[in-house]
């Protein structure tokens, strides 16, 4: 019995220095928390500089409701591919031998297909001669190829910008500011900087989730553009190997099918262009608001529910942008 009673004892022991080392964590944790929320409150009621500056507030309104939510589409879609060239031509450079060798792969199995078939005549060595002088021709100029598809992609985008003119189409008249989206943005800064602290942090507590279901959208959209870059870099750098097969039959030579797919992913940023711009327009047209809002406090019902879905439906749109782009190219 004493045995037992010792080994109670030491069990005891060592339980009670875990139980007073946690709570003392806790007390720590409590503590830390409540110096900084005094911090935080003696800093922003004496000169809001703290956490909610009115600037703060209202950038996080117009970041949600405002027409840069979609439309800044444009930074991630444009395609500015020097300093990848610069840093990744001598990769392409370097496969421009081994693009030839594969060529004349093709070739001799193409020579012994139809050898074996008694297709060998004078037309099938003239058209072989001309499809190896036009493969050599795309596996040299290969990178200049894709240069040049890039500049003709951005041209498009360029002008789908200019011709949209995206903000005016959203711009309604007003009496004294212009109204985008429903929004009369110089009276809501005006609304959101006469308001007292107390006020300001509610407005900013009430766009909160809507701003992090945005900002989670907004990932998204970036993954989708830059997937869409980094794809545009590894396409080029294989384009040697991808045009060296001229001797595909029926007119399906890899090396035509393969420019048409690039060029394809390329028109992609042009529909994700569309796409932002349509999407951001939605809840005002689908909604039939013809109101202006001048205040947080004025934003209808299902306003924001309708912001997010919109933006929720770009990137469903978003994700089905290829398969259009190789519809419109012939390639599938």
């Amino acid at each position: 019995m004493k045995t037992n009673g010792h080994f109670l004892q030491l069990d005891i022991n060592g339980i009670n220095p875990v139980i007073n080392y946690h709570t003392k964590r806790r007390k720590l944790f409590l503590a830390a928390f409540l110096v900084f929320l005094f911090f935080v409150i003696i800093n922003t009621t004496t000169s809001y500089a703290g956490l909610f500056k009115p600037e703060d507030v209202y950038s996080w309104y117009y970041d949600t409701y405002g027409p840069g939510n979609l439309s800044n589409i444009e930074n991630i879609v444009f395609m500015n591919m020097g300093r990848f060239f610069d840093a990744f031509s001598p990769v392409y450079d370097s496969l421009v031998v081994f693009s030839i060798f594969l060529m004349l792969i093709y070739f001799m199995t193409d020579v012994v297909t139809r050898a074996t078939s008694m297709m060998i005549n004078v037309d099938y060595i003239a058209q072989s001669m001309l499809k190896i002088l036009i493969a050599i021709m795309l596996i040299n100029s290969g990178l200049e190829i894709c240069k040049g598809i890039i500049a003709i992609a951005n041209s498009l985008m360029n002008k789908v910008v200019s011709s949209v003119n995206y903000t005016e189409i959203l711009k309604t008249s007003s009496d004294e500011s212009v109204v985008i989206n429903g929004f009369d943005w110089e009276q809501m800064w005006i609304s959101i900087n006469d308001m007292d602290f107390g006020t300001q942090l509610g407005a900013w507590v009430g766009t909160l989730f809507p701003r992090l279901l945005m900002s989670l959208g907004q990932l998204v959209i970036y993954v989708f553009g830059w997937s869409r870059t980094l794809e545009i870099v590894i396409r080029t750098l294989i384009a040697g190997p991808a045009m060296a097969d001229m001797f595909s039959d029926h007119g399906k030579q890899g090396a035509f099918r393969y420019l048409k797919k690039y060029l394809a992913v390329c028109l992609v940023g042009v529909l994700y262009l569309l796409i932002g711009y349509a999407a951001n327009m939605l809840p005002s047209i689908v909604l039939n608001f013809t109101g202006t809002i001048t205040s947080p406090a004025e934003i209808p019902q299902g306003y924001t529910m309708a912001f997010i879905a919109a933006q929720f439906v770009a990137i469903a749109a978003m994700a089905r942008a290829p398969r259009w782009a190789d519809d419109i190219m012939g390639v599938h």
